[in-house]
């Protein structure tokens, strides 16, 4: 397979599987929304846990989200944790000046 030559650091599987859910969806509407990429370690990790996300986490930074491939998500969890979900809401929507 030509993954397999190029030595790809990420499973082809999931990632084809998250393309999918990527092109198929709106967005992602948060970890305990009840829906969002099935796999999403980052979700199954905050439902087992009953927080809304990273930012709610008493144990965050941790090895689920220190992985390379998590590097946009923990830049959006920083912006959250330092805002507040709120403020950062109303700042995404403009609301704020």
């Amino acid at each position: 397979m030509v993954w397999e030559s190029l030595e790809a650091p990420f499973d082809v599987d999931t990632f084809v599987e998250g393309l999918s859910w990527l092109a198929s969806s709106p967005g992602c509407p948060g970890c305990l929304a009840g829906a969002g990429w099935p796999a999403c370690p980052l979700r199954a990790c905050a439902q087992d846990k009953s927080v809304r996300g990273c930012f709610d986490c008493n144990e965050y930074p941790c090895p689920t989200v220190s992985t390379e491939e998590a590097a946009h998500q923990r830049e959006l969890i920083e912006q959250i944790k330092s805002a507040g979900l709120a403020k950062y809401i109303k700042a995404k929507r403009g609301e704020l000046k």
